[in-house]
């Protein structure tokens, strides 16, 4: 069992567009009977980590935004344990605390 738990959610329609973008740059077909399979996949062995997640990130957000958000994330956990910062250059525009969709105690 893990220490912490992240989960990265992303609402329905945008999760389409971006399987669906992804799998004709990829050229791998995009069918409904293959969105449903997905679908069914995440809802059964993804979506159930949700709950179980101390902190659940809105993918719906810029790139830019979550990245900061994970870099800052990452930075804090590290300090927390006495490790080395990461080393990655990043913007440094404040992140919004929409970011991240709730923290459980």
């Amino acid at each position: 069992q893990y220490d912490f738990a992240l989960y990265v959610d992303i609402d329905e329609t945008q999760r389409r567009k971006r399987w669906l973008e992804r799998n004709m740059r990829e050229n791998r077909g995009a069918t409904d009977h293959m969105w449903r399979t997905t679908v069914d996949a995440l809802r059964h062995h993804i979506a159930p980590a949700k709950a179980k997640a101390h902190l659940t990130i809105d993918n719906g957000q810029d790139a830019a935004t979550v990245r900061a958000f994970l870099h800052d994330l990452v930075g804090a956990l590290a300090l927390e344990l006495g490790l080395p910062q990461p080393v990655v250059a990043r913007d440094t525009t404040p992140v919004p605390a929409s970011v991240f969709k709730r923290v459980l105690p």
